[in-house]
Protein backbone atom coordinates (compact mmCIF):
# COMPACT_ATOMS: atom_id res chain seq x y z
CA UNK A 1 0.00 0.00 0.00
CA UNK A 2 1.20 3.45 -0.58
CA UNK A 3 0.53 5.90 2.27
CA UNK A 4 0.40 9.63 1.90
CA UNK A 5 2.86 10.73 4.39
CA UNK A 6 2.45 13.98 6.62
CA UNK A 7 3.22 15.01 9.39
CA UNK A 8 0.64 14.38 11.81
CA UNK A 9 -1.13 11.19 13.36
CA UNK A 10 -4.38 11.46 12.53
CA UNK A 11 -3.52 12.27 8.88
CA UNK A 12 -1.65 8.47 8.78
CA UNK A 13 -4.55 7.29 9.96
CA UNK A 14 -6.99 9.13 7.85
CA UNK A 15 -4.32 7.31 4.93
CA UNK A 16 -4.52 3.97 6.20
CA UNK A 17 -8.10 3.58 6.50
CA UNK A 18 -8.90 4.96 3.49
CA UNK A 19 -6.47 2.28 1.73
CA UNK A 20 -8.01 -0.50 4.54
CA UNK A 21 -10.78 -2.50 3.51
CA UNK A 22 -12.75 -2.28 7.14
CA UNK A 23 -15.79 -4.10 5.41
CA UNK A 24 -13.90 -7.42 4.48
CA UNK A 25 -12.12 -7.51 7.79
CA UNK A 26 -15.13 -8.35 9.59
CA UNK A 27 -16.15 -10.92 7.33
CA UNK A 28 -13.37 -13.34 8.11
CA UNK A 29 -14.09 -15.97 10.39
CA UNK A 30 -12.15 -13.80 13.41
CA UNK A 31 -14.19 -10.50 12.17
CA UNK A 32 -17.35 -12.77 12.74
CA UNK A 33 -16.80 -13.40 16.28
CA UNK A 34 -15.58 -10.52 17.09
CA UNK A 35 -18.97 -8.99 15.73
CA UNK A 36 -21.19 -11.74 16.83
CA UNK A 37 -19.88 -11.48 20.68
CA UNK A 38 -19.43 -7.88 21.19
CA UNK A 39 -23.08 -7.53 19.47
CA UNK A 40 -24.27 -10.17 21.85
CA UNK A 41 -22.73 -8.21 24.60
CA UNK A 42 -24.44 -4.66 23.14
CA UNK A 43 -27.81 -6.10 22.92
CA UNK A 44 -27.57 -7.16 26.50
CA UNK A 45 -27.01 -3.88 27.52
CA UNK A 46 -29.48 -2.18 25.57
CA UNK A 47 -32.45 -3.79 27.40
CA UNK A 48 -31.85 -1.90 30.46
CA UNK A 49 -33.00 1.38 28.09
CA UNK A 50 -35.83 2.31 26.47
CA UNK A 51 -35.46 3.72 23.17
CA UNK A 52 -31.40 4.32 23.72
CA UNK A 53 -29.82 7.41 21.97
CA UNK A 54 -26.33 5.14 20.58
CA UNK A 55 -23.51 7.16 19.78
CA UNK A 56 -20.83 5.07 17.72
CA UNK A 57 -17.46 6.72 18.47
CA UNK A 58 -15.22 5.42 15.62
CA UNK A 59 -18.02 3.88 13.64
CA UNK A 60 -15.79 2.76 11.04
CA UNK A 61 -17.83 1.41 8.05
CA UNK A 62 -21.18 0.85 10.26
CA UNK A 63 -20.39 -2.54 11.57
CA UNK A 64 -22.47 -1.89 14.63
CA UNK A 65 -23.98 1.43 13.79
CA UNK A 66 -26.21 0.18 10.60
CA UNK A 67 -27.51 -3.18 11.97
CA UNK A 68 -28.67 -0.74 15.48
CA UNK A 69 -30.51 0.86 13.14
CA UNK A 70 -31.83 -1.49 11.14
CA UNK A 71 -33.66 -2.96 14.97
CA UNK A 72 -34.88 0.52 15.34
CA UNK A 73 -32.74 2.21 17.11
CA UNK A 74 -31.79 5.99 17.41
CA UNK A 75 -27.79 5.84 16.21
CA UNK A 76 -25.39 8.62 15.87
CA UNK A 77 -22.21 7.84 14.05
CA UNK A 78 -19.28 9.94 14.82
CA UNK A 79 -16.19 8.61 12.05
CA UNK A 80 -12.90 10.50 10.91
CA UNK A 81 -12.44 8.67 7.79
CA UNK A 82 -15.01 10.21 4.82
CA UNK A 83 -14.83 7.37 2.88
CA UNK A 84 -15.84 4.98 5.76
CA UNK A 85 -18.49 7.34 6.51
CA UNK A 86 -20.25 7.69 3.10
CA UNK A 87 -19.78 3.54 3.40
CA UNK A 88 -22.49 4.17 6.45
CA UNK A 89 -24.66 6.90 4.81
CA UNK A 90 -24.89 4.30 1.30
CA UNK A 91 -26.13 1.36 3.70
CA UNK A 92 -28.49 2.77 6.40
CA UNK A 93 -30.01 6.97 5.46
CA UNK A 94 -30.97 6.96 9.18
CA UNK A 95 -27.97 6.70 10.88
CA UNK A 96 -27.18 10.53 11.72
CA UNK A 97 -23.54 10.32 10.55
CA UNK A 98 -20.93 13.17 11.72
CA UNK A 99 -17.14 13.40 10.04
CA UNK A 100 -15.40 13.46 13.38
CA UNK A 101 -12.69 12.98 15.84
CA UNK A 102 -13.33 10.87 18.77
CA UNK A 103 -10.40 12.93 20.70
CA UNK A 104 -12.56 16.29 20.15
CA UNK A 105 -16.49 15.54 21.42
CA UNK A 106 -17.24 19.24 21.37
CA UNK A 107 -19.65 18.59 18.82
CA UNK A 108 -22.20 16.79 21.41
CA UNK A 109 -23.84 18.33 24.34
CA UNK A 110 -23.80 17.23 28.13
CA UNK A 111 -25.78 14.18 28.58
CA UNK A 112 -26.84 13.34 24.59
CA UNK A 113 -26.32 9.78 25.14
CA UNK A 114 -27.49 6.99 26.90
CA UNK A 115 -25.01 4.23 24.96
CA UNK A 116 -21.73 5.01 23.35
CA UNK A 117 -20.38 2.16 21.94
CA UNK A 118 -15.83 2.97 21.71
CA UNK A 119 -14.52 0.06 19.80
CA UNK A 120 -11.69 1.79 17.05
CA UNK A 121 -10.76 4.68 18.36
CA UNK A 122 -10.11 3.18 22.02
CA UNK A 123 -6.81 1.41 20.54
CA UNK A 124 -5.33 4.58 18.06
CA UNK A 125 -5.22 6.87 21.21
CA UNK A 126 -2.41 7.53 23.05
CA UNK A 127 -4.31 8.38 26.00
CA UNK A 128 -7.72 6.56 26.73
CA UNK A 129 -8.39 8.64 29.38
CA UNK A 130 -8.63 11.50 27.07
CA UNK A 131 -11.62 10.00 24.95
CA UNK A 132 -13.25 8.10 28.48
CA UNK A 133 -13.24 11.72 30.20
CA UNK A 134 -15.07 13.17 27.23
CA UNK A 135 -17.66 10.28 27.04
CA UNK A 136 -18.65 10.32 30.44
CA UNK A 137 -20.17 14.16 29.65
CA UNK A 138 -22.15 12.94 27.27
CA UNK A 139 -23.71 10.04 28.12
CA UNK A 140 -26.67 10.31 30.30
CA UNK A 141 -26.29 7.74 32.76
CA UNK A 142 -22.75 8.76 34.55
CA UNK A 143 -23.00 5.88 37.36
CA UNK A 144 -22.23 3.04 34.44
CA UNK A 145 -19.48 3.04 32.35
CA UNK A 146 -19.62 -0.41 30.64
CA UNK A 147 -16.18 -1.03 28.08
CA UNK A 148 -16.33 -3.73 25.73
CA UNK A 149 -12.87 -4.03 23.53
CA UNK A 150 -10.94 -6.89 22.35
CA UNK A 151 -7.46 -4.90 22.82
CA UNK A 152 -8.67 -3.97 26.94
CA UNK A 153 -9.42 -7.87 28.02
CA UNK A 154 -6.30 -10.13 27.87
Amino acid sequence: MNFQRTNTKISLLEDYYNHFDEDHRLKTRHGNVEFIITYTYIKEILKEYQNPMILDLGAGTGAYSVPLAEEGYNVTALELVEKNLEQIKQKNKNIHCILGNAIDLSCFSDNSFDIILIFGPIYHLLKESDIINQNILIEKDKKKLEILSKNLIN
